[in-house]
C-alpha cells in the first residue's frame, strides 16, 4: 500500500508535458448568411483531401438523421456547403463564416475541414496581398444505387 502511494505521490508531482498551444484559438467561427459569390478566391494548394472519409462523414450524418435537409438522403446526396475566410498576409486564418444550410452538424465539420487546411497551410492569400476575405464551398455529392 504504501509503495502504490509512494507511487501515486510521484506521479502526481512529475511535471506534465507543455500544453500544444490551440490554433483555432485565435479564429472566430460563425455560421450565417452573405453574398458568397462576392469574395475573392483563394489561391488553392494542390493537393487531394480525404474525399472517401469526407463523404462518409457527411453520409453518417444523414443516416442519423442529424439533420434532415430536403431533398437530400444517405444514399443520394449533393450538398455545396460556401464559407469564407479572413486571411491575414502571412497566412494565418483569423476569421471563418460557414454558410447557415440548416444542418449544424454538417456546418460544424466543414468549419472543421477548413481549420485542417489552414493549419496544413492550404489557404494561401495572392503574393503580396493584405488581410481580407476569401471565399470558397465544398461539394459533397454521393448517388448509390445499392
Amino acid at each position: 500500500m504504501t509503495l502504490m502511494l509512494l507511487a501515486l505521490s510521484a506521479a502526481l508531482s512529475a511535471p506534465t508535458p507543455p500544453a500544444r498551444p490551440d490554433p483555432t484559438a485565435d479564429i472566430q467561427i460563425n455560421i450565417g448568411r452573405a453574398e458568397w459569390g462576392n469574395f475573392d478566391a483563394l489561391v488553392p494548394e494542390p493537393r487531394n483531401l480525404p474525399t472517401g472519409l469526407m463523404l462518409d462523414r457527411v453520409e453518417n450524418i444523414l443516416r442519423d438523421r442529424e439533420c434532415v435537409m430536403r431533398g437530400q438522403s444517405y444514399r443520394r446526396f449533393d450538398i455545396t456547403v460556401p464559407w469564407v475566410v479572413q486571411v491575414e498576409p502571412d497566412g494565418r486564418l483569423t476569421r471563418l463564416i460557414v454558410a447557415d444550410i440548416g444542418c449544424r452538424p454538417l456546418e460544424t465539420f466543414v468549419a472543421e475541414l477548413v481549420v485542417e487546411l489552414a493549419e496544413r497551410g492550404d489557404l494561401r492569400p495572392a503574393p503580396g496581398a493584405r488581410t481580407r476575405l476569401y471565399g470558397s464551398d465544398f461539394n459533397f455529392n454521393l448517388t448509390t444505387t445499392r
